[in-house]
């Protein structure tokens, strides 16, 4: 199986959040998870497309419910189509970014103390992103580790050092 693009969005349209919602961020409510994947020639040969995709979509939820902590409504596959063997599948992903924080950094200290947090990213830029009234931050969640757990632990950590009234997100960007 080779793995495509992946996402994550609510399960239907409901009201409005009561309370506001970070930029990126989803209102609370059940999830669908959306994806696609191909299939080696040789496995589909052995294996139907029909119950290699309900395998997938059990995984999925399975790992959505206890590696992530979310709240999965449904699960739904596309195959893309077969390739020959591995050396066809599409490239794999570069590596996501470090950051060593600087030493006149607060909440970057007081975040690499938080059970379960691998490191800091910096996939969508800086590592902590700060704007008037915002706080930002990226993170890689330790392996055996829930990563909504360890965000909430982040968070709750972030929002205590940051100045009062500080809006907090974190963004999990990694899983190890």
């Amino acid at each position: 199986m080779v793995p495509g693009a992946l996402r994550v969005g609510l399960a239907q349209e409901g009201p409005d959040a009561p309370f506001p919602v970070p930029p990126g961020g989803l209102p609370p409510g059940t999830l669908r998870i959306t994806g696609d994947f191909a299939s080696e020639a040789a496995q589909a040969a052995v294996r139907p497309l029909p119950g290699m995709a309900e395998e997938v979509r059990a995984a999925l939820l399975t790992s959505a419910e206890r590696e992530l902590g979310l709240v999965v409504a449904a699960v739904d596959l596309r195959v893309t189509g077969l390739v020959e063997g591995p050396g066809d599948s599409p490239a794999t992903a570069p590596p996501v970014g470090r950051f060593a924080p600087a030493p006149d950094d607060p909440e970057a200290h007081a975040l690499l103390g938080v059970p379960g947090i691998a490191g800091l990213t910096s996939v969508l830029g800086s590592p902590l992103h700060r704007t008037p009234g915002a706080l930002r931050i990226e993170l890689a969640v330790a392996a055996g580790h829930r990563a909504l757990d360890v965000a909430r632990a982040a968070r709750a950590r972030a929002a205590g050092t940051a100045p009062e009234g500080t809006a907090v997100t974190v963004l999990v960007s990694e899983l190890q």
